[in-house]
């Protein structure tokens, strides 16, 4: 096996000297010799055409217009860093989960959301479980374009990258 190997790769490098050595560089022009200039055989000169260069304006689905999304009171399911969740946008500006994975339904007034020249924007921010007197606040932001059907958002929770899968339920 070890002595197939060694030809192969000798036979490969054998190739490749044997090409710089003859100066094959077609692709970049064929050697040393400049290109031949034009001959004037058979050739005609022409007026250049007029092009109409009038601009029109673009079509709003040409430009790059944010979409005009309602989410608010929509329910949408998927997955957020890989947990199964179900959620609704209230027409408030809050988001209740009415699943998040084995954690079951989470409801707080501090899950927002805000769609803003076609991008949405979650917040979340809840309290750790921890029994301490000090309760650290946990927040994740994720953001993305704002769509009909389907979302795909992401950001970080405590800096770390976050991202959401989501389709209209």
């Amino acid at each position: 096996m070890k002595t197939s190997n060694r030809l192969l790769a000798f036979t490969s490098l054998l190739g490749v000297s044997a090409l710089g050595l003859t100066g094959c560089v077609l692709p970049f022009g064929g050697g040393d010799e400049p290109p031949a200039p034009p001959t004037e055989t058979g050739t005609t000169e022409t007026e250049p055409t007029e092009t109409d260069t009038t601009e029109t304006e673009p079509t709003e689905t040409e430009t790059d217009a944010p979409v005009d999304v309602d989410l608010g009171d929509t329910a949408w399911t998927g997955t957020i860093d890989g947990e199964d969740v179900e959620l609704t946008f209230n027409a408030d500006g809050t988001i209740d989960f009415d699943s998040w994975g084995e954690l079951g339904e989470l409801d707080s007034d501090k899950d927002t959301w805000e769609v803003t020249d076609g991008e949405l924007t979650i917040s979340l921010a809840y309290e750790d479980n921890e029994d301490n007197e000090d309760k650290s606040l946990i927040q994740a932001e994720m953001s993305g374009p704002v769509a009909e059907d389907s979302l795909s958002l992401s950001g970080t929770l405590q800096g770390y990258p976050m991202t959401a899968e989501l389709d209209r339920a």
